[in-house]
């Protein structure tokens, strides 16, 4: 067996490296003159803009891929940026509307304090509402401690909500009146000079039903509905909603007004109790 002959693959590696050097000094000279080069000349200068051209395809290749890598990162990174910025936006969209709708509450219970200036009122946050009972109860951070009692009323965004049903040390279960089951106690209610009781609240139109009136004598659509007071528990003048319709029967005791609420049952964050002095 013919041992391996390290000296001649060393010597043919000199040679090829000379050669090599030597047609690029060729090919270069070449390149920075002016004179139209030999035949000779042509095909060095071929054969290394070959070699070159192959000999570099290795590392244009992983060069070309680092390229992509880098514009793919970067493309992901500016994508996770404008994400961050846009998800920012949204939720200081949500603080500034929450902030909005905070103001306008309490900017309408500091106006409910200076128009019912004859009567006791606590402001109080709403600070339960379970979906579960969602339109029938809400629970609010005033109790006996703040001077609360049963049976009074509540009032938010500018109208009546609901009726104190529980009154604890530091807390108070408020019934609304969104649902029909919480208007076991009729409260007395007038339409100009026209009195009759709050009796339902009709799910379907969103309204309070009206009836028991004793004259249906100028109610239109628009008018003002009102506590009357008439029973001596409740205070009168406050404000329960709009008339929207009015449904005649064959007598006024019968007749059905629906009112539009002034309050916004699915908008109470802030609340106030009313009592008299």
């Amino acid at each position: 067996m013919k041992k391996f002959n390290f000296s001649k693959v060393i010597v043919i590696g000199l040679l090829i490296v000379i050669a090599s050097m030597t047609a690029i000094t060729i090919t270069a000279r070449s390149y920075s003159s002016e004179k139209e080069p030999n035949a000779f000349i042509k095909v060095i200068n071929d054969g290394t803009g070959t070699a070159d051209g192959l000999l570099s395809m290795p590392g244009n290749f992983i060069k070309s891929r680092v390229n992509d890598f880098r514009n793919a990162l970067n493309a992901f990174s500016q994508n996770q940026n404008l994400k961050k910025k846009l998800s920012n936006s949204f939720v200081d969209k949500q603080k500034l509307a929450a902030l909005e709708n905070e103001n306008k509450q309490l900017r309408d219970a500091l106006q409910l304090q200076e128009s019912l200036a004859s009567y006791k009122l606590i402001n109080a946050l709403v600070i339960n509402r379970a979906p579960s009972s969602w339109n029938d109860m809400i629970i609010i951070n005033k109790g006996s401690s703040s001077g609360l009692v049963k049976d009074t009323l509540v009032m938010s965004n500018g109208g009546i909500i609901g009726i104190v049903s529980q009154v604890n040390i530091s807390t108070s279960k408020v019934k609304l009146l969104s649902n029909s089951d919480n208007l076991l106690s009729k409260i007395p209610i007038k339409i100009g000079d026209n009195a009759g009781f709050l009796m339902d609240f009709d799910k379907k139109s969103n309204s309070f039903v009206i009836s028991n009136m004793g004259s249906l004598t100028d109610i239109s659509k628009g008018n003002d509905v009102v506590t009357s007071g008439l029973d001596g528990v409740f205070p009168s003048d406050l404000m329960l909603g709009k008339v929207d319709k009015v449904e005649t029967a064959s007598s006024t005791y019968d007749a059905k007004i629906y009112v539009k609420p002034t309050s916004d049952f699915y908008n109470l964050e802030i609340v106030s109790v009313v009592s008299r002095q």
